[in-house]
């Protein structure tokens, strides 16, 4: 299933980028609030912008969030390493 979304968001950001040609930042991260995701996409946009020396409307944030059962590090999932 995660393979399967990973296809679908990578397709749905090449789109993107060949349609609009605006910067894509991609977050993968563990569960968030929306407070969280809103301070993450709020402090990616305006530092990119100020690197890339676009506007932040041209920015686009995705935020991809996975359990930890759905990462393994060393042969080993993160569910079982906590």
């Amino acid at each position: 299933m995660l393979l399967y979304l990973n296809k679908i968001i990578l397709h749905m950001k090449k789109e993107i980028v060949r349609r609009i040609k605006m910067p894509v930042i991609t977050i993968d991260s563990p569960k968030l609030t929306k407070e969280q995701k809103k301070a993450l996409v709020d402090s990616f946009t305006k530092s990119a912008s100020e690197i890339i020396n676009l506007p932040e409307s041209a920015m686009i944030v995705l935020i991809r969030e996975m359990d930890s059962e759905d990462v393994g590090v060393g042969g080993v999932l993160l569910c079982d390493r906590e």
